[in-house]
């Protein structure tokens, strides 16, 4: 089975096989049934020799240098590094990437957010970073060495054999559209065009991590007295069922929930510099 525990200050928690919750109450779930940590977290999968530590980011708006930054194996970004008052342009950009290049982990992966519109290239690409890799819209396989525990980017399908664990991680940058006055408004779309984005990335690949910039309506999704979540990612996700979802972009809501046997981690930072945490999901081997 696939367990998931949440370690806080309040200790451990057994929440049992992901699969034995209700699926069709998942709308209704209030925090009776909803375990909550308040800060944001340092995440690990574990097979069954080897846990793969993640690191999750988010809304850090140019305050990355000011973070203590725990050993991990893989970091997610989901969204915000740039500002687009304070900084958004390629300076900043190459100092953020200059910090990841610094930091110990073997895999980084970043999602973009709103603000970070400096990403956009005027032919609608999004640029590249030298010490990360990028995902919009696309799925990025990690693959665990069972020998050692080491972990790479599996970049050939005929690297994939039965000694190694394969985790994949989706990355979804989009937002919802905000009024043309409200700067800070990239990576954003209508709802019927992020739910064909959704669709599309589900259907690429089995999805045990989403890295998205935006929370699911209802989760995590406080910004001051309203829920500014996204109902297209809360259906893929509660519909899909990947082993955690992690996002930003609403600062209050930073910390973790489980609902339905899914982690929801809001790791946004600049607005709560807290301790870390430790999320542990089992996955089964590669057969």
């Amino acid at each position: 089975s696939v367990g998931v525990w949440i370690r806080s200050a309040m200790g451990l928690e057994f929440t049992g096989d992901k699969r034995s919750h209700a699926d069709a109450s998942h709308r209704n779930e209030r925090a009776s049934n909803v375990a909550l940590s308040e800060t944001p977290v340092h995440v690990g999968l574990k097979n069954k020799k080897h846990t793969l530590r993640f690191l999750v980011l988010s809304d850090t708006h140019l305050t990355h240098r000011q973070l203590e930054m725990p050993e991990a194996d893989v970091i997610l970004f989901c969204g915000d590094f740039l500002h687009f008052r304070r900084g958004c342009n390629q300076s900043f950009i190459d100092d953020f990437d200059a910090w990841l290049g610094e930091q110990s982990a073997s895999v980084k992966l970043v999602v973009c957010g709103n603000h970070d519109s400096a990403m956009l290239q005027s032919d609608g690409s999004v640029r590249s970073l030298r010490n990360a890799t990028v995902l919009h819209d696309d799925i990025a396989r990690l693959l665990i060495d069972d020998d050692d525990g080491s972990v790479s980017l599996l970049t050939n399908a005929a690297d994939d054999d039965s000694s190694a664990t394969v985790v994949h991680v989706a990355g979804h940058a989009w937002t919802h559209q905000r009024s043309f006055v409200y700067r800070a408004n990239a990576f954003s779309c209508g709802e019927l065009e992020r739910r064909a984005k959704l669709r599309r990335l589900f259907a690429a690949s089995p999805v045990d991590i989403l890295v998205s910039h935006a929370p699911p309506l209802g989760i995590r999704d406080r910004a001051g007295s309203k829920h500014e979540g996204c109902v297209a990612l809360r259906d893929a996700v509660f519909e899909h069922k990947p082993r955690m979802h992690c996002f930003g972009h609403c600062h209050d809501g930073a910390g973790v929930s489980v609902a339905s046997g899914v982690t929801f981690v809001n790791a946004a930072q600049e607005l709560v510099m807290r301790p870390v945490s430790y999320t542990h999901l089992t996955l089964p081997t590669i057969a």
